[in-house]
């Protein structure tokens, strides 16, 4: 018997998407570096999230863009298995193709679910990340 009014919730997936500058601006300051770090270290807080809210599956993905842009992490990646590989910088900066490649996967019924977009740039002092109220708002 459940113990829940109405029986269980069905797993909803969360679909995380890093968008990343490596443009050459992001090679100065060791604002590159400060990007790779802060999504190395975002990935176990984001691991614990997911753990603790069982009716959400996060699926990461991730974009980097400079002279062009692709993805750098194409699959929908459950965040328990993913693995960040470190960026480097240089080129100009091909933001809105970043934007127009994330926009065609938001065609697909897929992503009708929950979508959490994360836009790392040179611009941006690059901290602390919580996704706790995101995955705790599913």
């Amino acid at each position: 018997m459940s113990m829940r009014p109405g029986g269980e919730l069905a797993t909803r997936p969360l679909h995380f998407i890093w968008i990343a500058d490596c443009s050459g601006s992001m090679a100065v300051d060791g604002k590159i570096q400060s990007l790779n770090t802060a999504i190395k270290e975002a990935i176990p807080n984001m691991q614990d999230v997911a753990d603790e809210n069982p009716n959400a599956q996060v699926l990461v993905r991730a974009v980097r863009f400079s002279d062009g842009a692709q993805w750098h992490v194409s699959q929908p990646t459950d965040i328990a298995d993913f693995k960040w590989d470190d960026l480097d910088a240089g080129g100009v900066t091909a933001m809105g193709k970043a934007l127009s490649i994330v926009a065609d996967q938001l065609k697909i019924p897929q992503w009708m679910s929950a979508l959490c977009l994360l836009y790392l740039c040179s611009f941006l002092t690059v901290s602390r990340l919580t996704i706790s109220p995101v995955v705790s708002s599913l």
